[in-house]
């Protein structure tokens, strides 16, 4: 086949599939430091592009657009990921603590803790959070269910975590926590 015979939208992908996948496998190797989910990134980034191709005809430069695509990507494996830890993390605790009483005692005081200040957010951030943390749902599927967007969904939850923080602090320096449960709220926190 000759390079005149193939369809206008296969060679404008071609070629913008030419000028950015070097820079583009660069930047995920450097962030991923894997190459299989590397690939996997990239597979994902150029599927999206396809799909969107005749959609960003008028819009020029290509380049800029994949790269907004790449980092919305490689953020959603991020949660992704994060939510596994989060899940992960919470089992090897979960069973640490069901042989030791006194675990438990202090899993019951975390639980209690993170509900009453859940329990004194707005509405929305309640159920934005539970969705996330309880039921385990994505931000675009939290934003879908909720119909708002999915950064309203990550400001919620930044919210939600900067006021546990806070009020673990507090709680904290009032002398009504014990250590380990900060230990505890604050490594879920951070991950």
């Amino acid at each position: 086949m000759k390079l005149a015979d193939k369809p206008a939208r296969l060679t404008r992908f071609e070629e913008i599939y030419s000028d950015t996948f070097d820079n583009l496998r660069n930047t995920f190797l450097k962030l991923t430091r894997d190459e299989e989910q590397t690939n996997d990134l990239l597979q994902t980034v150029y599927i999206k592009l396809w799909e969107k191709l005749d959609e960003l005809e008028d819009q020029g430069d290509y380049a800029r657009i994949l790269y907004v695509y790449a980092r919305n990507v490689f953020r959603d494996e991020l949660r992704k990921k994060c939510r596994q830890e989060i899940a992960r993390d919470e089992l090897k605790y979960l069973a640490v603590a069901s042989v030791n009483a006194e675990g438990t005692a202090e899993l019951k005081e975390y639980e209690n803790i993170v509900k009453e200040i859940i329990d004194k957010m707005p509405v929305k951030r309640q159920r934005v959070y539970r969705m996330f943390k309880e039921d385990g749902l994505s931000y675009k599927n939290i934003a879908l269910s909720l119909g708002i967007s999915s950064k309203t969904v990550d400001n919620h939850l930044n919210e939600a975590s900067k006021e546990i923080r806070k009020q673990v602090k507090l709680a904290y320096q009032a002398g009504n926590l014990s250590s380990l449960t900060v230990v505890l709220i604050v490594q879920l926190l951070v991950n």
